[in-house]
């Protein structure tokens, strides 16, 4: 072999590493494309169902799938066992659009799977052009259950291309990227314990126009990417932001659960990608202050490790707690969340609240003085019987005279002894009186 082949070899393998290194770990399915519609690497069956009259275009790496209306609806089909996790995961592609533009008022979908029976996980173009490019996460429970991330494409032309890219966890969120950049987020998505239908599927005509679209690169991970990971697949190279920086990092979730007295983590083994994460620490630190006052640090377990500090034995005050993800020792990454102990009321004892009262400003608290009571302006007066006398407010009588009890008995009228008005009971919320009225016999 002369040294211009070896040459020539070596260039080719390290531009080969060059792409390789571009993609994060936890990617379980790939479809380049190049001149077949099976997928070069899945975890699950990598062989796909044509939908219609399949083609192959010049693509941003290679070649490319034409889909949309050829002739009728022209896509792809894939199983889903193996090769996407609803629970987490990200979808990347590379997309041009041939012959439609971003404003032209139609649908154009790329990517959809199905949960449960009418439930949709779904990367598409929406017909309004305010919302563009739209990431749904439809769980099947009814149309107050339905998430979206959107963000306007109007500026998109034919023949260009566009890197996309939908990420989700169960517990974290959803997020839209276009062009490696985010687009859109939310957090908090609520999906479905219902299994994914058999089939996932890669573009469709859906509305019929002779729209078409050419996919490549197409990528399904089983982890939430991180912004920094879905920059570098499409094609701008992004290191991740400083680790002592606190930042949202997919894969790790904190909360406060305020009666529960606990702050608690979840933190996935593979939250870093590469490296891989080994260990995990959390800690509550006073606000205003460096050093924490409760902190545990696990190793972490094969899938997601929990954790939770218990805030009961500290004193009230508003504290940061943190989730600092390791590898070997060194930390890598930092969310945090901010936490406040406001009460010392627990689950157990929650049912009190709102029982004792108490007077709050501008109010003043309930005044008797004998069967007069005063509250925060009207003043009332009762009579030995319990029934209000008088009522006064600003100034003003409100009742034309006492208020009584008549009573006929035969012909005649009923006579009334009233007892002595009783106080039984007066705080400065409340004052409970009683009276009595006798008829005469």
């Amino acid at each position: 072999m002369n040294w211009q082949l070896r040459t020539f070899l070596l260039l080719a393998v390290l531009a080969g590493n060059a792409w390789a290194a571009d993609v994060p770990a936890g990617r379980i399915f790939y479809a380049p494309f190049d001149g077949s519609l099976d997928a070069a690497e899945a975890r699950g069956d990598k062989r796909a169902e044509a939908d219609g009259k399949t083609t192959f275009a010049p693509g941003r790496k290679g070649q490319g799938l034409v889909v949309g209306d050829m002739d009728g609806s022209a896509g792809a089909y894939y199983q889903t066992a193996g090769n996407i996790v609803l629970e987490r995961g990200t979808v990347a592609m590379w997309v041009q659009p041939v012959n439609w533009q971003g404003d032209d008022g139609l649908y154009h979908n790329f990517f959809s799977a199905n949960p449960g029976e009418k439930g949709l996980l779904m990367l598409y173009k929406y017909h309004s052009t305010s919302w563009g490019l739209t990431f749904i996460v439809d769980p099947d429970d009814g149309p107050r259950a339905k998430m979206y991330c959107y963000r306007s494409i109007s500026g998109w032309k034919p023949g260009e291309w566009h890197h996309i890219a939908c990420a989700w966890t169960r517990d974290e969120g959803m997020a839209l990227y276009i062009d490696g950049e985010p687009a859109s987020q939310i957090a908090g998505t609520g999906l479905t314990d219902k299994p994914l239908k058999p089939r996932m599927r890669f573009g469709t005509d859906w509305q019929r126009k002779g729209a078409r679209t050419v996919l490549d690169e197409v990528m399904i991970f089983d982890r939430m990417l991180a912004p920094h990971e879905v920059a570098s697949l499409a094609g701008k190279p992004s290191q991740p932001p400083p680790a002592e920086e606190p930042r949202d990092v997919p894969g790790v979730m904190l909360a406060h659960a305020i009666l529960g007295h606990k702050v608690l983590a979840r933190v996935y083994l593979d939250c870093l990608g590469d490296p891989s994460a080994d260990s995990a620490r959390l800690s509550l630190t006073p606000s205003g202050q460096t050093k924490s006052v409760a902190e545990k640090t696990v190793k972490l377990s094969e899938s997601l490790t929990a954790l939770e500090l218990d805030l009961k034995p500290l004193p009230k005050g508003v504290y940061a707690a943190q989730a600092a993800v390791m590898s070997q020792g060194t930390v890598r990454a930092i969310e945090s969340l901010r936490v406040s102990k406001e009460t010392d009321d627990t689950w157990e004892t929650a049912a009190r609240i709102g029982k004792e009262d108490k007077v709050l400003p501008p109010f003043a608290a309930l005044k008797l003085t004998g069967n007069q009571v005063e509250c925060s302006g009207p003043r009332y007066e009762f009579g030995d019987s319990g029934l209000p006398a008088r009522l006064q407010s600003r100034g003003s009588e409100m009742l034309a005279g006492p208020i009584q009890v008549l009573a006929t008995a035969g012909e005649g009228a009923v006579q009334f002894s009233p007892e002595k008005l009783k106080v039984a009971e007066q705080s400065d919320t409340q004052a409970k009186l009683s009276g009595r009225l006798d008829a005469a016999s």
